[in-house]
């Protein structure tokens, strides 16, 4: 699926954390940041792969968007949209 840059274990960057009991198990620093670094691997090898793009953007936002996504939204793949 997935390969790993050398010299680093692959993480798979869209799997969510498991809820915990009845409430959500909020995500913590150190996985955040593991993430963060997992989806930069993740647009560097797209990119390089289609010999094509523009990393700024991509990689300007991505801890943002990991922290609204993987802590602070409530989302989930799962959900309908209405």
């Amino acid at each position: 699926m997935y390969a790993a840059l050398p010299g680093r274990p692959l993480l798979d960057p869209w799997v969510l954390p498991a809820p915990s009991g009845t409430a959500a198990a909020l995500t913590t620093d150190l996985e955040l940041r593991l993430k963060s670094i997992n989806y930069r691997q993740t647009i560097l090898r797209i990119i390089t792969q289609a010999r094509a793009g523009h990393t700024g953007g991509d990689l300007s936002a991505i801890d943002i968007l990991n922290v609204l996504y993987n802590d602070s939204l409530n989302v989930s793949p799962t959900d309908e949209v209405s």
